[in-house]
C-alpha cells in the first residue's frame, strides 16, 4: 500500500513541471506572435512614410527632408518664349501618291504642343515646365501637374505599331511621382486605364456636340505603315483616306498653321 502511494506522489511531481512548461511556452509563442505583429506594423508604417514623402504630395516633417528632392528630366528642352516660339522644325509631306504623308516631328516641337495645350490656361493641369524629350525610342514627359493635386510627374513610353499595323500602340516603361519609381505592370495598368478612360469621356462629349468626327470610322481610314525614333526626332509614314473622312484633300501643317489657336 505504502509503495502505490509513493508511486502515485511520484507520477504527479512529474507531471507539475510538464504543465508549467506547456504554460511558459504557450505564454512565449504569444509574446513571440505579438512581437512580430508590433514589428510588421512598425515596418508597414516606416516604408508608407517614406512612400508618401517621396511622391512629395505631402510634405512629413523629417521625412521630406530625407527622402524628397525636386525629380529632374533627362534633359531641359527649352522652347523659350511660348508665344514667339516657331515650330519650324516641323515637317509635313505628302507623296504624289494620294493619302501618303510624311511627318517629323523633333522634340522642341512636341514640347511646344503640349506646352500650348496644357499650359498657359485658365483650367491648365499642367505648370509651364511641362515637356517630351526623345530619345533611344522612347518618348519621356516630364512636368508638374497643379491639378487635381500637384505633383511632379515623369511618364516614359515606348511607342510601337500595333499588330494589325492600323495604328500605334505604347508601353510605360517608367513612371514617377515625385520620387517614388512606380512598378512598371502597374505603371501600365493606371496610364492605359486612364488614357482609354479619357478617350471615353472625348468620344462622348464630341458625340453630344454633333461632331463629323467618328473614331470608330477613323480607324480604317487611317494607317500608319512606319514610326521610328531616332535622332531626338519621331518620323511617321502613313495613309489617310482624307475622301472617305470629308477632308478633301490632304490639309496643311505647316509652322504658320500650327502656330494658330
Amino acid at each position: 500500500m505504502t509503495r502505490l502511494n509513493d508511486l502515485k506522489n511520484s507520477i504527479s511531481e512529474n507531471q507539475k513541471p510538464v504543465s508549467k512548461q506547456k504554460r511558459k511556452r504557450k505564454l512565449s509563442l504569444k509574446t513571440d506572435f505579438y512581437l512580430f505583429s508590433l514589428v510588421g506594423i512598425i515596418v508597414f508604417l516606416f516604408l508608407s512614410l517614406v512612400a508618401v514623402a517621396k511622391t512629395g504630395i505631402y510634405q512629413i516633417p523629417v521625412f521630406s527632408q530625407i527622402f524628397y528632392k525636386i525629380p529632374q528630366p533627362t534633359r531641359l528642352v527649352d522652347i523659350g518664349d511660348l508665344a514667339s516660339f516657331n515650330p519650324d522644325g516641323f515637317k509635313f509631306g505628302k507623296s504624289q501618291q494620294e493619302g501618303l504623308i510624311f511627318m517629323l516631328i523633333p522634340e522642341r516641337e512636341l514640347t511646344y504642343v503640349l506646352k500650348r495645350n496644357w499650359t498657359n490656361q485658365p483650367n491648365s493641369i499642367f505648370a509651364n515646365n511641362l515637356q517630351a524629350v526623345i530619345e533611344d525610342g522612347q518618348i519621356e514627359f516630364y512636368g508638374l501637374l497643379i491639378k487635381p493635386i500637384t505633383v511632379n510627374l515623369t511618364i516614359k513610353i515606348k511607342p510601337y505599331l500595333s499588330k494589325d499595323n492600323k495604328g500605334l500602340d505604347y508601353k510605360v516603361t517608367k513612371l514617377k511621382v515625385g520620387n517614388l519609381l512606380v512598378p512598371r505592370s502597374l505603371a501600365n495598368f493606371v496610364v492605359h486605364y486612364l488614357v482609354n478612360k479619357n478617350k471615353a469621356k472625348s468620344s462622348t462629349s464630341l458625340t453630344k456636340t454633333n461632331s463629323l468626327v467618328d473614331f470608330e470610322k477613323m480607324k480604317d481610314k487611317v494607317k500608319i505603315q512606319s514610326f521610328t525614333i531616332e535622332d531626338n526626332k519621331i518620323h511617321v509614314i502613313g495613309w489617310v483616306d482624307f475622301a472617305a473622312l470629308n477632308l478633301g484633300s490632304s490639309p496643311s501643317l505647316s509652322p504658320s498653321n500650327l502656330n494658330k489657336k
